[in-house]
């Protein structure tokens, strides 16, 4: 059972993956809202809200938010509790939030859940969104499953090969998909890497010690095939992650404005019209 935290200060995080979802949905400013209008109803001292727009499904995305890695430092610092809107915010990958799950802060919130969530409670979130996110992508992105599919049935157990062979192609065909995701992580680091030369980012793999599935250093022809392939994952994982967004914000509405007290400001009818208030006395008045 989480125990609720005695703390009065709160770091927020809000977060979405592109910057069209940022404007739709659970966008920042309603993420932002929520958190805000939680702190006030609670009293919390709200000292800052981070935010990032980026995936939360690709491993390595804790290093790569700026805003997630701040607000966990600060949280720690002022003993702090963190708010957001939903777990998924955080993470929709456990491997990406060990370091986070290792160093909690002194409590986190989940405004959707409305409630505190420990580390058994956040990695079970984790899950189900990392879950959900493999369940839709299987249902939004067909053509392409099948295309895995039956890529994945060529390195079954055709004739002529034996059980080693058979590894070794499989095992050639991972490493080939983490040299991928590893250039894709390049490619996202930096806006300015997007629009190097096949030379210049085949340079810049090498200095990182980033190699070809091979083992071999880049050439500018090296690159560009698997360039191409790295561009296409980060456009497939972006995609999905909006239509998560998407897919939450429909699911689960945030809560309500607060309505605003009535205006006192403004005299009553009574107030600013006697006569008319007098009028509307009599029984007769707007029968004809």
């Amino acid at each position: 059972m989480t125990i609720i935290p005695k703390e009065t200060k709160a770091i927020g995080y809000i977060r979405v993956s592109t910057e069209k979802q940022g404007k739709q949905g659970a966008g920042l400013e309603r993420q932002t809202e929520a958190i805000r209008n939680w702190c006030r109803k609670k009293g919390m001292q709200l000292l800052s809200i981070h935010q990032d727009i980026a995936s939360a499904v690709d491993t390595h995305n804790y290093e790569k938010r700026s805003g997630l890695s701040e607000a966990h430092r600060q949280a720690l610092r002022e003993n702090a509790i963190m708010v957001v809107y939903e777990p998924t915010r955080l993470f929709r990958n456990i491997d990406a939030a060990q370091e986070f799950l290792e160093n909690l802060p002194v409590g986190v919130f989940s405004i959707r859940n409305n409630r505190y969530l420990g580390k058994p409670g956040l990695t079970s979130a984790i899950l189900r969104g990392a879950e959900a996110a493999k369940n839709i992508a299987a249902g939004t992105q067909h053509a392409l499953q099948d295309l895995k599919d039956n890529q994945k049935k060529s390195l079954g157990s055709p004739k002529g090969l034996d059980r080693s062979r058979v590894a070794a192609l499989k095992s050639r065909k991972i490493r080939a998909q983490d040299v991928v995701e590893s250039v894709a992580a390049v490619l996202e680091r930096d806006e300015a890497y997007r629009d190097l030369s096949n030379r210049a980012l085949a340079d810049l793999l090498n200095r990182e010690g980033i190699l070809t599935g091979w083992n071999r250093p880049w050439t500018r022809d090296a690159i560009k095939k698997t360039r191409k392939k790295a561009e296409e994952h980060i456009r497939e994982r972006d995609a999905l992650e909006a239509e998560l967004d998407a897919e939450e914000a429909v699911k689960q509405p945030l809560p309500a404005e607060p309505t605003s007290p009535p205006d006192e400001s403004h005299p009553k009818l009574e107030e600013a019209n006697p006569e008319q208030a007098e009028l509307e006395k009599n029984p007769n008045f707007g029968m004809f």
